[in-house]
């Protein structure tokens, strides 16, 4: 048998046996949680309240994904974060012996060296903090002075509670390196009796050691393996071009380019031709980490359901998990929605993304077409279209209008 095949067995099957004792709530959280399992150097933020499981499902992927190598050494990092712990806490140890003896001899903690890292209630950390955890997640690197000291291949988890009164707002950088956010909901009452029974139907209850019920089912090689395998599902020249016209749709403006304008520039979008799209709904317009961080999920989603290719719908279905934590919507508009994820659901997707797709496929059909029929279409589409009119003359112009802008 190949051996990809085998693992890919074996993770179905570790899954599959996490699920059984992590209850969750639902299929799209379930689904959600697997991608994110599923993505080598994803940064993944879960959110819920207090018992959700949250520091659960990580401690269940410890202990089924990650099992210790013949060294016995722990493949998991963890740490807990306060307001008082600094950088120096969080990603070092000091050999105390050697500095008694007058030598700065410094190690990096597991939450380097590991290939699981875990930080615990991230919201209550500091901006050192934060600062600090940066190039680990984006860079795969810390530094102590002149030394570096980089981690294997890994998978983050973070988890905060919005509801927690010792919460700090995370700064828009920090949040933009986060690849996921999954919002874990609390247990139906369904689950939460198959949660009592695991606890205990067998031997002594478990009521604090329910993620003693995980079995081992691949180790930190393997799973580098299984990765390596999803990075090779392929992404097509049509998800390719519906996920640059996702963004061109967030982020164009005919006004200004939003990605310079200062925060106090008046857009008058009330008085826009395009005051319906999703574009007025936003304080800013997001950066483009996150169609990169779609892309990846979408490469998830199909392996997981075997295919070799990633789909439109791959791609739009990342979208709540990739853009929740990274939109800054206007104030008017949080308060109409539970949360950021409901927005892009609901205004983003169903009312907006969803409509455009059709002719969105026609561009990129039509794109490089010198049939006049199909130009005029495409300068139709262009009209009623920002994203399509931004796409149409980028593509279409003469090189010497294409490079006016820059050498203005």
């Amino acid at each position: 048998m190949n051996a990809t095949i085998a693992l890919s067995q074996q993770f179905r099957r570790g899954l599959a046996r996490l699920f059984s004792v992590f209850q969750a709530p639902d299929a799209a959280t379930s689904n959600a949680l697997a991608c994110s399992l599923l993505v080598q150097d994803a940064t993944t933020l879960l959110s819920g309240t207090y018992g959700s499981g949250k520091t659960l499902f990580v401690q269940l992927a410890r202990h089924t994904f990650f099992a210790p190598n013949g060294d016995g050494i722990p493949d998991f990092g963890w740490v807990a974060c306060t307001q008082d712990l600094t950088p120096m806490d969080t990603l070092f140890s000091i050999d105390l012996a050697r500095l008694t003896q007058g030598e700065e001899v410094v190690h990096p903690r597991a939450i380097v060296t590991a290939r699981l890292k875990f930080v615990n209630e991230v919201q209550r950390a500091s901006s050192l903090v934060y600062n600090a955890l940066l190039p680990l997640f984006s860079e795969r690197k810390v530094s102590f002075r002149d030394r570096d000291f980089t981690s294997p291949p890994f998978l983050a988890f973070l988890d905060a509670n919005p509801h927690d009164a010792g919460s700090s707002e995370m700064p828009a950088a920090f949040l933009d390196r986060i690849d996921f956010s999954i919002r874990i909901p609390l247990v139906s009452a369904e689950g939460l009796s198959r949660v009592i029974a695991s606890a205990t139907e067998t031997g002594p209850a478990r009521w604090n050691d329910l993620a003693g019920l995980a079995q081992p089912a691949l180790r930190g090689p393997e799973m580098e393996a299984l990765w390596h395998d999803v990075r090779g599902v392929r992404i097509g020249e049509e998800v390719r071009m519906i996920a640059v016209l996702v963004a061109a749709h967030l982020q164009r403006c005919v006004r200004t380019d939003r990605s310079l304008a200062g925060p106090d520039f008046d857009l008058r979008c009330n008085e826009c031709s395009y005051r319906t799209n999703a574009c007025s709904k936003l304080a800013s317009v997001p950066g483009t980490r996150f169609v990169i961080s779609a892309l990846k999920m979408a490469q998830a989603r199909a392996w997981l359901r075997g295919a070799r290719e990633a789909e439109v719908d791959d791609f739009l279905y990342a979208l709540p998990h990739v853009l929740a934590h990274r939109l800054q919507l206007r104030p008017d508009v949080v308060r109409l929605y539970s949360g950021p994820a409901e927005w892009v659901i609901e205004e983003l997707y169903r009312a907006g993304v969803r409509q455009h797709v059709p002719r969105w496929r026609q561009v990129i059909h039509r794109i490089e077409s010198t049939e006049p029929s199909d130009r005029e279409r495409l300068a139709d589409l262009a009209h009623r279209d920002l994203a399509v009119d931004h796409l149409f003359r980028r593509r279409l112009a003469p090189p010497e209008q294409s490079n006016a802008g820059q050498a203005s």
